[in-house]
């Protein structure tokens, strides 16, 4: 390998180190923020439906199936209620089954959980489910997100990266081979002098 060929390699290396590694915290940090940002506005919905699950409980309302309907209307989520462990839903989408169960053994032991999974029954995508304690209503209360949106702009985000890393290193390339003649033209004279003599 010759002089120019190794500074161009150089400045192609340098360039997807540097790229790929800032593509790559970039990619982390921003994916770790907006998980952060959904999960703690799950968590505030999540708790929001409880208070009115609990008031229309303790106030005598059964219809279960439609007060979570309601719910599910206003929030574009899934709900789940389990009240004296019987599990309540408005639609067969998702059912108690669906929720992990660690997260469900958490709830029924008297503690508020909230839990980021893949789920299997729906495409492999990803959601976030909370869980909430009623016990003066002798209930558990669950709430699921679906993040299909989040997946989708962290794929964006990620190809956007990915093609950004490719364009620099080959920009690096070319300007290390750029580099490499420029500061090799002084000796390719000496060069032809020496072949001269």
């Amino acid at each position: 390998m010759g002089i120019g060929a190794r500074i161009t390699a150089i400045f192609g290396l340098g360039a997807l180190l540097l790229s790929f590694s800032m593509g790559g915290l970039s990619y982390f940090t921003t994916r770790h923020f907006l998980l952060a940002e959904r999960e703690s506005a799950a968590q505030n919905q999540a708790f929001a439906n409880a208070l009115l699950v609990r008031s229309s409980l303790a106030s005598g309302y059964t219809h279960y199936a439609s007060l979570l309907a309601s719910l599910d209307g206003a929030s574009g989520s899934n709900s789940i209620l389990v009240r004296k462990s019987k599990a309540y839903y408005p639609s067969s989408s998702i059912t108690e089954a669906s929720i992990p169960a660690a997260l469900r053994r958490e709830v029924f032991q008297g503690n508020a959980a909230t839990q980021t999974y893949i789920s299997q029954a729906h495409g492999h995508q990803p959601q976030i489910v909370v869980g909430v304690p009623i016990p003066s209503v002798d209930a558990e209360y669950f709430e699921v997100f679906s993040l299909a949106d989040l997946g989708h702009t962290l794929r964006v985000l990620g190809v956007t990266l990915l093609g950004t890393g490719v364009v620099t290193t080959l920009l690096g390339l070319a300007l290390g081979r750029f580099a490499s003649r420029r500061s090799l033209r002084p000796l390719s004279a000496v060069s032809r002098a020496a072949v001269a003599i």
